[in-house]
C-alpha cells in the first residue's frame, strides 16, 4: 500500500526521521503492517542502529521474521533471503550478539556445531544483484563478517556463506566469549562502497497516462522490438479468436440449415 512506498521512499533518499514517522503514524489511523512494512522501516532506519534492533525483534514478535533464525545442536542458520538489505544488516548482528551467545560462550556446544551457514539469497531474477556497485545481501553480509573479524570457507552455492568454524572458535577465544564488531569501520564502508542512504540517480521516464510509455521513451532498439513483439503477438491472439468464432458461427448456420431440411 502506499504507506509502505512511502517508507521505502524515505529509504532510498535517506530521509529516516520522516521515515519513522510515517511507520509509527500507521497505527494512529489503524493502517496494518506487514513484513513489507518492516523490510522497508529497516531499510530506512538501519543506521541508527538501536532503534533498528528494536523494531525488527518487534517484527520477530509478530512472526514475521519467526524463521530468520535456527538453531540446532549441530547446525547453526541465519535465513536472510526475504530480508531487505537494511533488515539483513540489523538482523546479522543481532544473530551473532544475542542469538549465537550461549554457542561462543560454550566451547562444547561450539564444537559440537558442523555447519555454521548464512543464506543470502541469490538468483538470476533478483534485483539485489544489480544494484549500483553490485550492491547486495551478498556484498553486505560479507563486508559485516570482515569488520567482525569472522572469516568464511569459500563455496560454489553464491546463495549461501559458510563460516570458518574453527576460526571463529580462535576468535571467541581472544575476546572472553564475545565478537567484537567494528561498527564505524563498517559504517564508512557502507558510506563509501554501498547504495545504503544514497539518492537515487535513476534517469526517470514519463509515462503514458493511457498505458505503456510511447516508442521514444524506451531506451534501445531492443526493448522497442521487445515491446513491438508483444503487441504483434497479441494481435495475432486476437485474430485467432475471431476466426474461431466466425467458423464457430458457419458451422452453426450449416446444422441450423439442415435441421430446418429434415
Amino acid at each position: 500500500h502506499i504507506y509502505n512506498s512511502a517508507i521505502s521512499a524515505c529509504a532510498r533518499c535517506g530521509l529516516w526521521e520522516r521515515g519513522i514517522e510515517l511507520f509509527e503514524e500507521m497505527d494512529k489511523i489503524g493502517v496494518a503492517k506487514d513484513v513489507v512494512t518492516y523490510n522497508a522501516v529497516l531499510d530506512a532506519v538501519s543506521i541508527n542502529v538501536p532503534l533498528a534492533r528494536r523494531l525488527f525483534k518487534e517484527g520477530v514478535e509478530k512472526g514475521f521474521y519467526a524463521r530468520v533464525s535456527r538453531l540446532g545442536t549441530q547446525w547453526l542458520e541465519l535465513d536472510l533471503h526475504f530480508l531487505s538489505l537494511g533488515g539483513g544488516e540489523i538482523a546479522l548482528g543481532w544473530w551473532f550478539e544475542e542469538c549465537l551467545v550461549p554457542y561462543l560462550g560454550n566451547h562444547e556446544k561450539l564444537a559440537a556445531v558442523k555447519s555454521i551457514d548464512i543464506v543470502t539469497g541469490y538468483g538470476k531474477t533478483r534485483m539485489r544483484g544489480a544494484r549500483q556497485g553490485d550492491d547486495g545481501m551478498r556484498k553486505r553480509v560479507r563486508a559485516m563478517l570482515r569488520f567482525m573479524n569472522v572469516r568464511e570457507i569459500e563455496q560454489s552455492n553464491k546463495g549461501r556463506i559458510h563460516i570458518d568454524k574453527e576460526a571463529l572458535k580462535r576468535e571467541v577465544g581472544r575476546n572472553s566469549g564475545k565478537i567484537i564488531f567494528n561498527a564505524e569501520g563498517y559504517r564508512t564502508f557502507r558510506r563509501e562502497e554501498t547504495t545504503a542512504n544514497a539518492m537515487p540517480n535513476v534517469p526517470q521516464v514519463r509515462r503514458n497516462r493511457e498505458g505503456a510509455p510511447p516508442r521514444e521513451d524506451y531506451r534501445d532498439q531492443g526493448s522497442i522490438q521487445r515491446v513491438e513483439g508483444s503487441v504483434e503477438r497479441r494481435r495475432n491472439v486476437s485474430h485467432s479468436d475471431e476466426r474461431h468464432i466466425e467458423t464457430s458461427r458457419v458451422r452453426k448456420q450449416d446444422v441450423d440449415h439442415s435441421t430446418n431440411s429434415r
